[in-house]
């Protein structure tokens, strides 16, 4: 649904990566890892994602785009950077 909703051409939905995942589905997983992380998506099942309402402030913006840079906003993402460095 999300290729759908991006309209991403089928050569971009065909490229893959080493592992042989594709690699839109790759960053799918590492967006959705890293703002369940940064507390904006709940996780309340595998496979199941849940906006939070610190999610809804960010959707509320409505940005073009948003980086891990600007998830230090909050500081639930500061201690995982603190913690993974």
């Amino acid at each position: 649904m999300v290729a759908d909703h991006m309209g991403l051409s089928q050569v971009v939905r065909s490229e893959r990566i080493a592992s042989g995942e594709h690699r839109y589905v790759n960053r799918i997983n590492w967006a959705c890892s890293a703002l369940t992380q940064a507390g904006l998506l709940g996780r309340p099942r595998r496979g199941h994602y849940r906006i939070t309402n610190d999610g809804k402030v960010v959707d509320q913006r409505s940005l073009s785009e948003y980086s891990e840079k600007d998830m230090l906003e909050w500081s639930v993402w500061q201690t995982y950077q603190e913690e993974i460095a």
